[in-house]
């Protein structure tokens, strides 16, 4: 009996199996940072838990720190994509409030943004990698700053009350996102996230009536 073409076990190449050993580290990593903290996920149980070797880390990451600055980098992969969305300029403030408050916490409720919380803890007493984590994370809060001005582009804002409207966002989410790691049962709905929006809605719509 003759296989036919389409039967055939496609081959991975060599880039792509590297690649997907890389995004298993890099997960098993998140997951064994969360369950375990930084100090109690060593290289080796990482490795483990991706069904690969120590080796496996070295070759990809060359050093323990190497894996976690790249758990860092990974997650502002993860934010710049989660950043690219455009609005319509005729959209409501309303709708611009649901668009973003919806975005961001779509990064910061994620399981990577709570690893990257703790690597940068755990990171204080190691100078060199705290400056690199550090810097890296300073870019990516410039790039929450670019994409909410951005959001409320012609809607008449100042760009300071965007700001500091955004900071207080985030802060809420940074609160719900450390609640959501210590619940046995992750909440079906979060009604913090729509008193949120209501009230950042509100603020927004007084000052552009209130703007000359």
């Amino acid at each position: 009996m003759t296989t036919s073409p389409s039967s055939k076990t496609v081959r991975r190449t060599q880039e792509q199996r590297s690649a997907s050993m890389e995004r298993a580290l890099l997960d098993s990593a998140v997951s064994c940072i969360l369950e375990f903290g930084v100090a109690g996920a060593p290289v080796n149980l990482i490795a483990r838990r991706a069904n690969a070797t120590g080796g496996s880390v070295q070759h990809h990451f060359g050093t323990r720190d190497g894996l976690l600055l790249r758990v860092v980098e990974d997650f502002g992969d993860h934010l710049q994509a989660v950043t690219q969305a455009n609005i319509a300029s005729s959209a409501s403030i309303e709708e611009r409030v649901e668009e973003i408050c919806d975005a961001s916490w779509k990064i910061v409720g994620s399981p990577q943004y709570l690893a990257v919380t703790q690597i940068l803890l755990a990171a204080q007493h190691n100078e060199a990698l705290y400056n690199q984590l550090f810097q890296k994370l300073k870019k990516y809060e410039a790039s929450l700053d670019a994409y909410w001005a951005q959001i409320f582009t012609g809607t008449g804002l100042g760009r300071s009350t965007v700001t500091t409207v955004r900071r207080l966002a985030m802060a809420t989410f940074r609160g719900l996102a450390l609640r959501k790691q210590y619940q046995s049962t992750p909440p079906r709905s979060m009604p913090e996230l729509d008193l949120l929006k209501t009230m950042i809605c509100g603020v927004l719509i007084r000052e552009k009536e209130e703007t000359p």
